[in-house]
């Protein structure tokens, strides 16, 4: 009976020593002389120190001779309470819990610190998901917060603020899906940007505006690819241009205006490619310049002309580059300059000539370098 007694009082002191240790242990440890680093049976146990990399993804070390480390208790070979990191001793990192170090899996509420010592980041953990936190800028303001769970799944609206406190974008969620109206703005509180979100996708017109309130851009998007006429607005409301888009490529004609609404330039697209020719006007309606499009290339003559109509330069091409005799005429019609090129480089007797067709000079090229 006597030895029944003896062990039974062990018993309990051992499972007394047991819930010393767990309760020791959720609390963690801060003072790196404590740990031990010690295995038993190869796996590791009890207090740790573990010096860790400029990224803070490695262990580097476990001697603990280095200004960043993590301090941690390990119960077979598994963390448990609260871990703490340090960028030097007594500047702390980050605490919280861990169950897992690989990988890296947090839970409860975790905070990490910017290392002038003030809160950069507070978050709620559920079996190692973020669910709902708050963000911080060095200064202390509040950078973002972003919404809690439901049924495991973020929900709510996700802010983002400016230095200054103001509100920088509002975002809502739905079982971790964008879904709503995305807004974003300005610091003195203008709308800068609104977006549809249905289950994480684009969809409808997102649209952007100038801190005046004028229109900035409209972007149609189905199904989070861009689907129609993409525009684009000058910041006194006028039209600055028109990109018929079929999923995210651009197809059709591409136009430009003229802050008068004028039209500026049209370039032919297929499958985001610019294909056939390319136009440029002046503001007066006139023709300025067309240039012959190959598979997203300029592939022949390059033309550009006066106001008056009268052709003022010819550019040949072959796949973008340069190549042939460049010709540039006076407004009278007379030729002005002949310029050979081979491969984008002058190649060979560059000439100039006098409005009246007498020859003014001449000059050699090799390879681009001027040589006579």
């Amino acid at each position: 009976m006597k030895n029944i007694a003896v062990l039974r009082i062990k018993f309990i002191l051992l499972i007394i020593a047991a819930c010393s240790f767990a309760a020791h242990a959720q609390n963690g440890f801060s003072n790196k002389a404590e740990a031990k680093n010690q295995y038993i049976n190869g796996i590791k146990q009890g207090k740790w120190v573990e010096t860790r990399d400029p990224t803070w993804s490695n262990i580097i070390g476990e001697k603990g001779n280095k200004d960043r480390y993590r301090l941690l208790v390990y119960q077979d070979g598994k963390p448990i309470g609260i871990v703490r990191e340090f960028y030097a001793p007594g500047k702390l990192r980050f605490e919280g819990k861990m169950t897992s170090m690989n990988p890296e899996k947090y839970d409860g509420l975790c905070k990490w610190y910017h290392d002038n010592g003030r809160l950069a980041l507070e978050m709620n953990y559920i079996d190692g998901l973020e669910c709902g936190g708050k963000g911080y800028y060095e200064t202390g303001s509040l950078q973002y917060e972003t919404p809690p769970c439901v049924n495991g799944k973020k929900t709510g609206v996700s802010k983002e603020y400016y230095e200054s406190g103001k509100v920088r974008s509002e975002t809502p969620y739905v079982n971790d899906y964008k879904h709503g109206i995305e807004k974003q703005y300005y610091e003195k509180g203008q709308l800068k940007g609104e977006v549809s979100y249905i289950n994480n996708e684009i969809n409808g017109v997102q649209k952007w505006y100038y801190e005046n309130g004028n229109l900035n851009k409209e972007v149609p998007y189905v199904d989070g690819k861009v689907n129609g006429s993409l525009k684009l607005y000058l910041e006194n409301g006028a039209l600055e241009s028109e990109t018929p888009t079929i999923d995210d490529e651009i197809n059709g004609m591409q136009k430009w205006y003229y802050e008068s609404g004028k039209l500026r330039a049209e370039t032919p697209f297929v499958g985001g490619d610019k294909v056939g020719i390319e136009k440029l006007y002046y503001e007066s309606g006139k023709l300025k310049g067309e240039a012959p499009y190959r598979d997203d290339t300029i592939n022949g003559i390059q033309k550009l002309y006066y106001e008056s109509g009268k052709l003022k330069g010819e550019i040949p091409y072959i796949d973008d580059t340069i190549d042939g005799v460049q010709k540039w005429y006076y407004e009278n019609g007379q030729l002005r300059l002949e310029i050979p090129y081979t491969n984008d480089r002058i190649n060979g007797i560059e000439k100039g000539y006098k409005e009246n067709g007498e020859l003014d000079f001449t000059s050699k090229y090799v390879n681009g370098i001027k040589v006579e």
